[in-house]
């Protein structure tokens, strides 16, 4: 009896090893079931990436269909990409709660394949949530634990674009030295790097910070060597808002009596103001003309704003009008474009919850079918189960050699035990969360529940089927 449960034992480790075995390809990339599957996984999440701005709902859709497909086949590295898919795209409808909890979701499966460059992205895009949210706290926490990371692993542009993602933080919450220390540290970074396509942005972050400690001559200068950086990448969005900084400073300087805190220029000639004036109007006007070639409404706003400010403190009342006027009919061309963005929002949105509620219902259907698949095959093996016991206790009439007459008790036996793993295996892997060492210690804990069980109906199957051969079991019964 022992060595039939030594045998269990055996049979134990090798469903754990066989488990491990397809767990460990399974978690890889390059693993899956069915290969037209993952390309259309891999496909779908890009998609759903490419539309994640601008047709948020249809990219819920693709991500759907992605997480459905993946977590059919147990690809762990599409369920992820799905997950993060889903927390762009709500982050960008501004259902933050539901960014983060998918994010969170996609940080879990990253953890347990120990991908340790995505668990940084996820801590950040979780850090950039709390920033939308105003949990400034929050997101520092999780930008640090981004950066301490993506240090680790020496993705230094990584641990730039954090640095100054801390560095706005701290200049929302008004602590601007702290603010300029991050920033410039992320300028230094990636400097040394090579890494020109955020110099501009750098640059313009830090010529805010010190345009509100009142440092304007040192912020223009860092707003003139955004532009350089800008003009090299040809980022003609980046190239206006940065002219629109410009403009905006140069006028503040202008209507400012005292210059600069550094105590340089105390006052202004009048030569002096008009020079501000004509630098501020050069730059707003530049801005003017890309803003109206790549039709970006929300940087016409601004600039025609600063301009009727600008032609209004110079007495010029006819351009000041004009640009205001524009400056109103822009304002309510967004406030028209946010109605109609909530509207076909509502429709994208019905639309989606439809398409959801079918695809749902697909599913489960499908689930249906796998259960009532499965309960046939269960079924199956409990028809095979009985009938071959019930053939076991009709042998028992024959007279069989001790070698066939073991090995029938062995093989059922086995075939009990196994079984019961069979019903069993799906609860114990939701209790072990397929951990292989676990699914081991509580496979030997069965085994040894069923040690009493096993031993009670080996001695019936052998009573069963020794009663017309000369056995040790029926010496033992009959007391010699």
């Amino acid at each position: 009896m022992l060595s039939v449960f030594k045998i269990l034992l055996c049979t134990s480790f090798l469903h754990v090893l066989l488990a491990q075995n397809l767990t460990s390809k399974v978690k890889s990339s390059a693993f899956f079931s069915h290969k037209e599957d993952s390309l259309k996984v891999v496909e779908l999440n890009r998609k759903s990436w490419n539309y994640s701005a601008d047709s948020p709902y249809t990219a819920l859709s693709f991500a759907d269909y992605a997480l459905l497909l993946s977590k059919k086949n147990n690809y762990l590295k599409g369920v992820s990409d799905a997950y993060v898919n889903r927390g762009i795209i709500y982050h960008n409808l501004g259902k933050y709660d539901l960014a983060i909890k998918h994010y969170v979701k996609a940080l879990k499966i990253h953890e347990s394949l120990h991908y340790n460059r995505e668990i940084a992205e996820d801590l950040g895009s979780i850090g950039i949530v709390y920033k939308s949210l105003n949990e400034y706290d929050k997101a520092l926490d999780y930008y640090t634990q981004a950066i301490s990371i993506f240090r680790k692993l020496n993705l230094m542009d990584e641990v730039a674009s954090y640095s100054s993602n801390i560095g706005i933080i701290y200049r929302l919450k008004g602590n601007l030295n702290e603010a300029l220390k991050h920033l410039k540290y992320s300028l230094e970074v990636y400097l040394n790097s090579g890494e020109k396509q955020y110099l501009g942005r750098i640059n313009n972050n830090i010529a805010l910070v010190l345009w509100d400690k009142g440092n304007y001559d040192s912020a223009a200068k860092y707003l003139e060597n955004a532009l350089d950086f800008n003009l090299q990448l040809k980022d003609h969005q980046q190239i206006a808002l940065t002219q629109v900084n410009l403009g905006g400073l140069y006028l503040e300087l202008a209507k400012n009596t005292k210059a600069d805190k550094s105590g340089i220029n105390p006052s202004l000639s009048s030569s002096e103001r008009k020079n501000l004036f004509k630098k501020s109007e050069f730059y707003l006007l530049g801005a003017e003309k890309i803003a109206l070639n790549i039709r970006s409404l929300f940087i016409l706003q601004d600039l025609y704003n600063n301009l009727s400010e600008l032609y209004l403190v110079q007495n010029k009342f006819k351009d000041a009008l004009d640009y205001y006027k524009k400056y109103s009919q822009i304002k309510d061309t967004l406030l028209s474009l946010d109605k109609i963005t909530s509207v076909n929002e509502i429709e994208s949105r019905y639309k989606y919850e439809k398409k959801k509620q079918a695809t749902e219902k697909i599913h489960i259907e499908q689930q249906k079918e796998l259960n009532y698949r499965n309960n046939l095959q269960y079924l199956a093996i409990t028809i095979f189960i009985l009938i071959f016991f019930i053939l076991i206790f009709k042998l028992g009439k024959y007279r069989l050699s001790l070698k066939i007459l073991d090995s029938l008790v062995f093989v059922a036996v086995l075939l009990l035990f196994e079984f019961i793993l069979v019903f069993v295996g799906p609860f114990l892997d939701n209790l072990t969360s397929q951990v292989p060492v676990y699914i081991l210690l509580l496979n030997i804990a069965v085994a040894f529940l069923l040690l009493p069980i096993n031993n009670s109906f080996e001695k019936f199957i052998k009573k069963r089927l020794y009663s017309r051969t000369t056995h040790p079991l029926n010496k033992e019964d009959s007391g010699e």
